[in-house]
């Protein structure tokens, strides 16, 4: 999701629609959702990961250091 809004904010889903009319607008959205997908799978950003380890953290599941201790 945080892809596809980069991507639209920096203007690809616009860039697409110029010229196409409304069909091309139509689509726009799920081909920028469609390259976002791609990027998330093969670029992660870690921000997954990042929040369940704060919500570990905060719930006491896992030590501050972040790595279990068994």
């Amino acid at each position: 999701m945080l892809w596809a809004e980069m991507l639209s904010h920096a203007g690809l889903e616009k860039s697409f629609t110029l010229g196409g009319g409304e069909s091309a607008s139509a689509f726009s959205r799920f081909i920028v959702e469609a390259i976002a997908e791609d990027l998330a799978e093969t670029r992660p950003l870690g921000l997954a990961e990042k929040v369940d380890e704060v919500i570990a953290q905060r719930s006491g599941l896992v030590p501050a250091s972040g790595k279990d201790t068994e």
